[in-house]
């Protein structure tokens, strides 16, 4: 069933500009089929299944590189077919081509001059840019006991100050769900607890217990300050994509600002003014 849904799918494709990321049709590109002498290159097939949509490129494009391939086969009979009944001559039909052409040549463009505005060193100096403009906010890992009356956390602190360890009477008291981890929070930073846990825990040094208990919305806390740190920046390698993405969109667009300054460009009419299509 599912195969039949993507051949279907195979067969609804537009085909027009299909092309618009082929490979280079030299070299070792092989021919796969030939239409009244018209050649189809292996590399023809790629564009084609870039284009499906995403569920049906879970299939490896060798699986129904057959089905694609007839597809490109309709296509060049019925454009030979256009050619030799003359309507590649009518003026609409010539400006079509002619975008389409322009559309390949772009992204040919693009694509041989994209490099020297996304090199490696680009990107890490982009990445230190970033790195030095976050900032490293101080965290503090810490633990908790959060007990639902002021007066059953007053007796823990009581016990703990007698020398009772904190992990264990957190496993034993603590209503919270972080007491079977002896109420370790693990590290946090400011703004990721609520106002009143988070005033106390940051003005307590390290290996400090909370002589009094805390009160927030979700009870009484009793509070442990384990060890404090910056925080660390993300790695390049974690930031890489987005990177390279952000700058991309940005190389993309100063290649165009080039073109364009050194460009000729008059508007002769208003762009509102076009025929509507139906």
């Amino acid at each position: 069933m599912k195969r039949a849904l993507l051949i279907a799918a195979i067969a609804a494709m537009p085909l027009l500009a299909t092309s618009a990321h082929a490979q280079s049709q030299t070299g070792t590109d092989t021919v796969v089929a030939s239409v009244d002498g018209t050649k189809i290159y292996a590399s023809d097939i790629v564009p084609l299944y870039q284009g499906l949509p995403d569920r049906y490129r879970q299939v490896p494009v060798a699986q129904i590189a057959d089905q694609l391939l007839e597809r490109l086969i309709d296509q060049t009979v019925l454009a030979n077919a256009a050619r030799k009944a003359g309507l590649d001559k009518s003026s609409t039909i010539a400006r079509r081509i002619k975008m389409l052409t322009d559309g390949v040549l772009q992204q040919a463009y693009i694509e041989a001059n994209i490099g020297t505005h996304l090199s490696d060193e680009m990107l890490k100096e982009e990445y230190r840019k970033r790195v030095a403009e976050l900032s490293t906010d101080e965290e503090i890992r810490a633990r908790h006991i959060l007990l639902k009356t002021e007066d059953e956390a007053k007796k823990v602190i009581a016990e703990l100050q007698k020398g009772g360890d904190f992990a264990e009477a957190a496993k034993k008291h603590s209503t919270g769900p972080s007491g079977a981890k002896g109420g370790d929070l693990g590290f946090f930073s400011k703004g990721m607890m609520v106002p009143e846990f988070q005033d106390a825990a940051f003005a307590m040094k390290d290996g400090e217990i909370s002589a009094s208990p805390v009160k927030t919305q979700f009870g009484w806390h009793i509070i442990k300050v384990e060890e404090r740190r910056k925080s660390e920046p993300p790695s390049f390698d974690q930031m890489a994509a987005e990177l390279r993405r952000d700058m991309s969109q940005k190389a993309y667009q100063n290649i165009i600002d080039e073109q364009r300054k050194k460009a000729k460009i008059e508007k002769t009419a208003p762009a509102a003014g076009a025929p509507a299509t139906k």
